[in-house]
């Protein structure tokens, strides 16, 4: 019984695991209010996404964007001063955690790493209500760097679950065959 606990118990601590890292890399993206801008460093050449927070936390004010407000318009601003205007997002990537939530509405594609501007201005021209505008690298665009990260420890935490309850099991069926051949002994 120790044993499909144990199981059970590292299966689920691998999952709630592989959730708080994805949380982590949510709160770690650099966020602008908008309109407004703000720099960033992008460490990787590679495609960052742009999310827009309905609701967010950010220097320690909680944001709360009408439902009637339109996607933000977003450009980024190199190291040179050229300016790459956002590209349209193919999926859709919502993630809604503790004090943030948003949605992708965009992506940028840099080529090198470098300290970047982000801009951010109302998508009619004017906020209805402050909101932010988030950058980052999607924590589920890309599934191949994605799966390792949640296949791999879910997999193993079920085969570990499998194999101690399998165990589990054996040693049971061991220890109701032992009692039942000291019964017929002693009969």
């Amino acid at each position: 019984m120790a044993l499909i606990l144990t199981g059970l118990l590292l299966g689920i601590g691998t999952m709630a695991y592989t959730l708080f890292s994805l949380a982590s890399q949510v709160r770690s993206f650099t966020r602008v209010v908008v309109p407004g801008e703000v720099e960033v460093t992008l460490n990787a050449p590679t495609t960052y996404t742009v999310f827009f927070e309905p609701v967010s936390k950010h220097k320690g004010t909680t944001y709360r964007a009408s439902t009637l407000e339109p996607d933000p318009k977003c450009e980024l601003v190199t190291p040179d001063g050229k300016v790459l205007s956002m590209m349209a997002y193919t999926g859709e990537t919502e993630y809604n955690i503790p004090a943030f939530s948003g949605r992708s509405i965009g992506c940028f594609s840099i080529g090198r790493p470098g300290r970047y501007t982000l801009r951010a201005a109302a998508g009619n021209g004017r906020v209805l209500s402050p909101y932010t505008v988030a950058i980052g690298v999607n924590p589920i665009r890309d599934l191949s760097a994605i799966a390792p990260m949640i296949a791999g420890p879910c997999v193993a935490g079920l085969l570990l679950f499998l194999g101690c309850m399998i165990s589990g099991i054996r040693i049971l069926r061991y220890s109701e065959l032992r009692s039942s051949r000291a019964y017929v002994r002693s009969q």
